[in-house]
């Protein structure tokens, strides 16, 4: 799945040669211009605002909870528009072409390119599973606000779906990262099937007319939502331990951001609860969204996911030989 947007393309060996100094993500954000800086600082801003209304209306402003529900609304709906725009400037990675150094002469083009499309069209599968799940919390908030009395028994389901769908592709982009193109059958298709299947048995459960619904459909839907929002914590957790790589290089600082938005996932069934707490959890959520998107940003526009995956190829050829030699000749068992 290639980018929207058409850029010019640098090469590796640019990149290599030193022709790009911002190798760093600081760097890379500290030396954008004022105008891209300036849209990166709005996009903090609307979520930073709405994260402080609340926590304002939940604690200090018990009161104003119910009028805070049409709020709620409207900010779902910015961030579920912000997200499908950011996805349509998702970068397309730099073509790779084989440095002149001695170092590079084991780089396999080809499998570290096919690796890298197919992390980038994983990535922007998960990224817009984000703004499709949004946009579903968006109108339950709003079928809920017009027909408080009736029984909105489909929304758990579907939105179950939409963040275990999600969490699927997060799970596929670790393992492109973990095994880079092995030419193995991925398993993507079958997990999203399971997905789907689960969804629709909790459906089926949650009709009104079923008579297993207060015994046996409630308890299966709780379960269900717990599971997918920890299971969606468990994915982002598994992708972040691979960028956290020297590899990479990135602060222990954005690692530690990325760690604690996998840690609040957790949170997913409370979302449609409470406007407050909706509010309150979606602008944290979102904050930590568009630090996850600038840095993959970075490593896509930078080249870094091509030398990441590269090396990451050559270790798994040559690390299992490397351990099995020093385990024989260079450990004594007392």
């Amino acid at each position: 799945m290639t980018g929207r947007v058409g850029r010019r393309t640098t090469t590796l060996r640019s990149v290599a040669g030193g022709k790009s100094t911002h190798h760093a993500f600081g760097d890379w954000i500290s030396h954008k211009g004022r105008r891209v800086q300036a849209g990166f600082g709005a996009l903090f801003a609307v979520p930073g605002l709405t994260f402080v209304i609340g926590l304002l209306s939940r604690q200090a402003l018990p009161g104003a909870t119910p009028h805070i529900g049409n709020i709620v609304i409207g900010i779902i709906f910015l961030q579920c528009f912000t997200i499908f725009i950011l996805y349509w400037f998702i970068p397309t990675f730099p073509s790779l072409v084989r440095p002149e150094a001695p170092r590079f002469e084991r780089l396999d083009l080809a499998r570290v390119t096919e690796s890298a499309e197919a992390f980038s069209g994983l990535w922007r599968y998960a990224w817009l599973c984000w703004a499709l799940l949004y946009f579903v919390i968006g109108l339950s908030l709003i079928y809920k606000a017009w027909y408080p009395q009736e029984n909105l028994w489909f929304i758990e389901p579907i939105t179950n779906a939409f963040n275990n769908i999600q969490t699927v592709f997060f799970v596929m982009c670790f393992r492109e990262l973990r095994y880079p193109t092995h030419q193995k059958q991925s398993p993507l298709f079958a997990s999203i099937v399971a997905v789907l299947a689960i969804s629709t048995l909790e459906a089926l459960f949650l009709i009104p007319d079923n008579p297993m619904r207060s015994s046996f459909g409630q308890p299966f839907s709780h379960v269900a939502g717990w599971a997918s929002g920890f299971a969606a914590g468990a994915a982002i957790a598994l992708l972040v331990g691979r960028l956290e790589s020297k590899l990479i290089d990135v602060s222990a600082k954005i690692i530690a951001v990325f760690y604690l938005y996998a840690s609040i996932q957790g949170a997913y069934p409370f979302l449609t609860l409470d406007p407050a707490m909706t509010l309150t959890l979606t602008s944290l959520a979102f904050i930590f969204k568009i630090i996850l998107y600038m840095f993959m940003y970075w490593i896509f526009q930078s080249g870094i996911l091509q030398f990441y995956l590269w090396q990451s190829v050559d270790l798994d050829s040559t690390v299992p030989k490397a351990r099995e030699e020093f385990l024989k000749s260079a450990i004594t068992v007392p």
